[in-house]
């Protein structure tokens, strides 16, 4: 007897039940990105987004109890941090 697999699709996102699309420019993101969003755009969790903004050497900032990371130094971070076999 053969077992039929599904696909289940998650839908399941840190911005509720719609997450919005991940546009092809980055320079097209908001201008403040929230860990959630970043976790969205490298594909990670969400813990992982968090603890990443935590890290050292990550352009976070802290307002309030809200962590912000301007858009243009999370591209330049990223650019700052891709390996030279990916580039």
């Amino acid at each position: 007897m053969k077992t039929r697999l599904s696909v289940i699709k998650n839908t399941s996102s840190p911005f509720g039940e719609k997450a919005p699309p991940i546009p092809r420019d980055l320079t097209e993101l908001p201008l403040f990105l929230t860990p959630p969003q970043i976790a969205q755009l490298l594909q990670i969790s969400r813990s992982a987004a968090y603890a990443l903004v935590k890290s050292k050497g990550f352009p976070a900032v802290k307002i309030g109890r809200s962590v912000r990371v301007y858009r243009e130094a999370f591209i330049r971070w990223m650019q700052e941090n891709t390996w030279e076999e990916a580039k």
